[in-house]
């Protein structure tokens, strides 16, 4: 039973011995590979409102202006907008007792993304 792997880099440890690691995860796991260094991401979308405080923002932004390999940063209030604009729209079609389509949904939350 396999409930930890490590190397120089860190260690993967199963939360407990019903979640050891079984033969197909290892291998699954070795045949991932490891870009020492690399920063793959292109955006960074922050799921908390102020996660970051602005020196890490800063961060971003300054890598984003003069990097060729940018990393966009979305705050969580822009990031969770969609999120945040439907429950609006539930509460508001809720307390009117009325009952929206699929795509009027849709479309009012379309209009609010156009004119965030």
């Amino acid at each position: 039973m396999v409930l930890s792997l490590s190397d120089s880099e860190g260690s993967l440890v199963a939360k407990d011995a019903c979640n050891a690691f079984t033969a197909e995860m290892i291998q699954e796991i070795a045949e991932i590979n490891f870009h020492q260094g690399a920063r793959p991401w292109k955006l960074v979308a922050e799921g908390s409102n102020m996660g970051l405080d602005q020196a890490a923002i800063e961060v971003f932004e300054n890598s984003r202006l003069t990097r060729s390999t940018r990393c966009w940063y979305a705050p969580g209030k822009a990031a969770n907008l969609g999120g945040v604009a439907v429950s609006g729209l539930e509460m508001a079609q809720n307390s009117a007792r009325l009952t929206w389509s699929q795509e009027q949904v849709e479309a009012k939350l379309n209009e609010i993304m156009k004119n965030a």
